[in-house]
């Protein structure tokens, strides 16, 4: 026999399903329910600031990630979007604290680092771009942005042959 969904599992399911088609309004009013109960409160507070990344209301989404992260300072993804949000806002000290957490829960999370090779590139220090986009490359052999963004990373070091090397390397992959 095949175990019935519980309530609030098809609550979350709906919730999502309306977010995938962008009904902010009726996914907001799951997740506003799912954010009341003890058991789905973080599940709720999570999708909620994920809506208002999509509908840009950057303040909202931080203060629901913030009240997430007070209930399990380790949560992985909301302290990647957390890092997104104030990458998105070039706040990139505030950025490179969430990351770097993310890091700490999971040291394999290619996102982490490849924003933290953005940030780094953004602030022109090269050097240390490149040490997080070879991260990435370490971590997933065909990570086309990661090529691209050493490229990227090389042509403005001077390194002529090896920005080439790794344009072609992303060319070939995409």
């Amino acid at each position: 026999m095949i175990p019935q969904k519980t309530f609030l599992e098809k609550k979350i399911n709906k919730g999502i399903e309306l977010l995938k088609k962008k009904d902010f309004t009726g996914a907001i009013k799951i997740f506003e329910y799912l954010k009341k109960n003890n058991s789905t409160k973080i599940i709720g507070l999570f999708f909620l600031g994920i809506i208002k990344i999509q509908q840009n209301d950057n303040n909202l989404a931080k203060k629901y990630f913030f009240q997430l992260l007070e209930l399990n300072p380790n949560h992985e993804d909301a302290n990647l979007n957390l890092a997104l949000v104030y990458f998105k806002e070039q706040k990139y000290d505030e950025s490179k604290i969430y990351l770097n957490k993310v890091i700490e829960i999971n040291k394999t999370n290619i996102n982490a680092y490849y924003h933290k090779g953005l940030i780094y590139f953004h602030l022109k220090d090269f050097n240390k771009a490149i040490s997080y986009f070879e991260i990435c490359t370490n971590l997933q052999n065909n990570h086309i942005y990661s090529y691209l963004n050493l490229g990227h990373c090389f042509l403005r070091i001077k390194k002529f042959d090896k920005a080439i090397e790794n344009y072609k390397i992303s060319y070939a992959s995409h």
